[in-house]
């Protein structure tokens, strides 16, 4: 299977600088990735990522509370994903045509959230890679 290329490099930052608007109290936050078998499309994992390997603070922060309650509701496993990055020169973003720096990821650290906290586990992308295989492999499709 060929890898699926990231459609534009760069995210509409629009409804996230909108919502930032609105009073203090109308709180949100997305989810950087769900990790999904691709037979049946149940999740397999909630991933909220950091860049940064020293970022552990990344855990103490409100969005990761409320990620964790929708992990629990939805019985997924959610976990945090530090990653560090070696620069790979720079992209042109194709609405304004400024360069933005690329990454390629040389080291990561994840941290289980729910159902249980683990301790921070130190992996190369490769081992990363072996284990989001895992997670699918220890998948049964429920239909």
């Amino acid at each position: 299977m060929l890898p699926i290329k990231e459609k534009l490099g760069v995210r509409d930052l629009g409804y996230s600088l909108w919502h930032r608007t609105l009073p203090h109290n109308m709180t949100c936050t997305d989810i950087d990735f769900v990790e999904y078998c691709p037979d049946c499309f149940e999740p397999l994992a909630i991933i909220e990522v950091g860049y940064g390997l020293d970022n552990t603070d990344k855990v103490n922060r409100h969005n990761i509370s409320a990620i964790k309650a929708l992990a629990s509701k939805a019985r997924v496993p959610f976990y945090v994903v530090l990653f560090e990055g070696e620069n790979h020169g720079h992209t042109k973003c194709p609405y304004c045509k400024r360069p933005f720096p690329r990454s390629k990821v040389i080291a990561l650290r994840k941290k289980l959230l729910y159902p249980r906290e683990s301790y921070w586990v130190d992996m190369s992308p490769e081992e990363y890679a072996e284990w989001l295989k895992e997670l699918r492999r220890q998948h049964s499709h429920r239909r």
